[in-house]
């Protein structure tokens, strides 16, 4: 098959370990990401990947769409990890995501596509709340802007991962809720620690995702369940270092890039 009939999976994991026989792959005991070592090498012309980390990606979808199941997973994921903590059905949770890149925004989505009842959506960049809130079914504001938020929440995704977000998701849950961390931002303080055990919040890592969840993120958005996907802005991949710099210096207004081969 041609490399855009597939996607991929970077997750490597070992299949014999008792967190993959366990259907827990994400945790791997020798798990690997490509990309990273020992692993490096994502952008060179050719890559190894095993075959059980490739999905066929059906005829009209684009490779655009299909490179976003990555992010979108990771959603996918910390939805099914919050639907087995919460108190109530999503379908009568207020939520709350943190964060509107594309995983923020991905988990927004799937929160969506799960039914949950009111979507919430902090992001500071004006051009991003507004990507968001026209997939539909989302609210945003702006975390800095004053009262503007929705108030005590069920659930909280943390897709960013710093000390500030942290404190914010820590104050926004209601008594009993739960609070998933999907962002990597740093390792520094900011959860409220004592609130946590006053209110018995819940608080939960999300790694990745398993390779079931993978699969089921693919088939959701193959099927359009996650929405038009328009969100991306695409670029040459001769402009790769222009658009890792435009991510890194905070003004990207794309919650993704993809960069597509030359020619």
């Amino acid at each position: 098959r041609r490399s855009s009939d597939l996607t991929v999976n970077p997750l490597v994991t070992c299949g014999h370990c008792r967190f993959c026989r366990a259907g827990r792959d994400n945790l791997c005991e020798t798990r690997q990401i490509l990309s990273m070592p020992p692993r490096e090498g994502a952008f060179a012309g050719l890559l190894a990947v095993p075959a059980r980390n490739l999905t066929p990606v059906p005829e009209g979808i684009s490779p655009v769409a299909a490179a976003l199941t990555e992010p979108l997973a990771c959603g996918w994921h910390a939805v099914g990890l919050a639907e087995r903590a919460l108190e109530l059905p999503l379908a009568e949770a207020r939520c709350l995501v943190i964060g509107g890149g594309a995983i923020g925004l991905g988990a927004a989505l799937v929160l969506r596509a799960r039914g949950a009842a009111e979507i919430w959506l902090a992001e500071p960049s004006g051009p991003r709340r507004d990507i968001a809130a026209a997939e539909g079914g989302i609210r945003t504001f702006d975390p800095t802007g004053p009262g503007t938020g929705p108030g005590g929440v069920d659930l909280v995704i943390d897709g960013v991962g710093f000390g500030a977000t942290r404190a914010a998701a820590s104050a926004a849950l209601r008594p009993g809720g739960a609070m998933v961390h999907i962002g990597l931002g740093d390792a520094g303080p900011g959860l409220d620690i004592r609130r946590a055990t006053l209110q018995e919040l819940t608080f939960i890592g999300s790694y990745t995702y398993t390779a079931q969840e993978f699969r089921d993120t693919a088939a959701a958005l193959f099927a359009g369940g996650l929405g038009g996907l328009g969100w991306v802005r695409t670029m040459p991949l001769a402009e790769g270092a222009a658009a890792f710099a435009s991510i890194a210096g905070g003004g990207e207004a794309a919650p993704k890039i993809a960069l597509l081969p030359d020619g």
